[in-house]
Formats: structure tokens, sequence, C-alpha cells
């Protein structure tokens, strides 16, 4: 006998519907969820990193051009 998992979701509109799905339907589904979490998290931490080196190449520039004023010494 094949055992069913019923998950509850909303659609589109609101409306909620009941899902019925396998068991190896259910795992892969978390699976995958699991996986978009994953590339989300990643895609983040991108953006951030991304955002991290814009400052960094700016406090660089800022540095230089004092250096090269003899502001600052080496």
């Amino acid at each position: 006998m094949l055992k069913l998992h019923e998950k509850k979701v909303l659609s589109e509109d609101g409306t909620e519907l009941a899902v019925q799905l396998s068991m190896d339907e259910y795992r892969a589904l978390e699976e995958y969820i699991e996986e978009l979490e994953d590339s989300i998290a990643l895609a983040e931490a991108i953006k951030n990193a991304e955002s991290g080196l814009s400052d960094y190449l700016s406090n660089l520039e800022d540095y230089e051009n004092r250096l090269a004023n003899g502001e600052i010494r080496w």
C-alpha cells in the first residue's frame, strides 16, 4: 500500500488546497526546498561580499590619493 502525505498549501488566490504526495515525492520536495534555501543564502552572501568590495576599493583609492599627496607616509 502506498503511503501518502497530505500537505495544505495556498493557491495564488489564497484558496487552501490539500495536496497528497507519496513519501518519496514529499522527501524530494523537501530536498528541493533545502537546495533553494541554500541557493538563496549563497546569492545573499555574494551580494553582501560585492557591496563590501566596493567600499574596500573606495577606501583603497582614498588611501592611495592621500599617500600620493603626502598626507600620510608608508
